[in-house]
């Protein structure tokens, strides 16, 4: 039998990962469309995944905030200035990696960019950018 504590902290964990995902799956959604649009529209798949990644960001942003870790609540105006630094620096590294993702799955493995742009996004969100967040939305320091 488990111990109460860590079933809580279990049920914690597992409510931070299901919401981030379909926090995430939005974020997806609305970079995917974003590309899409972008190639349709004439703009370079190698280009238009940067403001579909844009769009996808703003998603991830408030979305995590409000839902996933309650980081607005109590939040003054220096705690959010600082919340925005961390996720600008966490999705600066989250759009290196995602752009080496990517282009592997393109290159590499000749995924069509529609396809390697939902993979890349799945990977580099539960390898890299879930974790960060945690230190991103952080309460109390």
């Amino acid at each position: 039998m488990i111990p109460h504590e860590k079933r809580r902290r279990f049920r914690r964990r597992a409510a931070v990962f299901t919401t981030s995902a379909a926090v995430g799956i939005s974020a997806t959604v609305v970079d995917w469309l974003v590309l899409v649009a972008a190639v349709r529209g004439g703009v370079s798949e190698r280009w238009a995944i940067v403001p579909a990644f844009l769009a996808g960001l703003v998603v991830q942003f408030f979305g995590n905030q409000r839902f996933t870790f309650r980081a607005h609540l109590t939040e003054s105006p220096a705690v959010l200035r600082r919340q925005i630094l961390r996720f600008i620096l966490v999705e600066m590294g989250t759009l290196v990696i995602t752009a080496i993702v990517y282009n592997a799955f393109r290159e590499w493995a000749g995924i069509d960019y529609r396809i390697a742009r939902l993979l890349s996004a799945t990977v580099v969100y539960l390898g890299f950018s879930l974790p960060m967040w945690h230190w991103v939305f952080a309460r109390g320091d």
